[in-house]
Parts: structure tokens; sequence; C-alpha cells
């Protein structure tokens, strides 16, 4: 039995590499491609608008939620206020 390869032999080829694929030749886009473009700008404007009038809004937003959250537990805590005081004057006036 040998263990060393045969001097002689030649190893297998390996295939080379693959061209590249040719590139796809670019098309002019003709009516539908220009409308398509034009709506695509028209759309990101508007968005953009939207956008900018929200973030304009967006601390009066927050600051009605702040305001809404802090009324409600103002009445929550004057409710407690309100027993608590009770609740002492019985115990002083008895």
């Amino acid at each position: 039995m040998k263990l060393t390869p045969d001097p002689d032999s030649k190893p297998d080829p390996q295939p080379g590499p693959k061209p590249d694929p040719s590139p796809t030749p670019t098309r002019e886009p003709g009516v539908k491609g220009w409308l398509k473009e034009l709506l695509k700008k028209k759309i990101a404007n508007l968005l953009l608008k939207i956008a900018d009038k929200m973030l304009v809004a967006l601390p009066g937003i927050i600051g009605s939620m702040v305001s809404f959250v802090l009324k409600s537990a103002a009445v929550r805590l004057n409710s407690y206020f309100v027993d608590f005081s009770n609740a002492l004057g019985t115990i002083v006036y008895n």
C-alpha cells in the first residue's frame, strides 16, 4: 500500500471564474415612468410637509397630555385630602 501521491498524476483542473453578466440596458421611462417619478416626488413632498407640521404640533400634544395627567392626579389627591381631613376632624372632635 502506497501512501504518497504518484508524481506523474496531475490534479483535475478547476473551472475558471465565470464572466460577469452583462449589464441590462436602461430603457427610457416613457409616460408611465415619468408619471411614476412625478407621483413619487409629489408624495414625498406631501409627507415631508405633514411631518413638518406634526413636528411643530408635537410639544403642544405632549403638554396637553401632561396637563391632563396632572389635573386628574390633583383631583384624586384633593379627594384623598378631603377624606383625610374629615377623618382627622372626626378623630379630634370625638
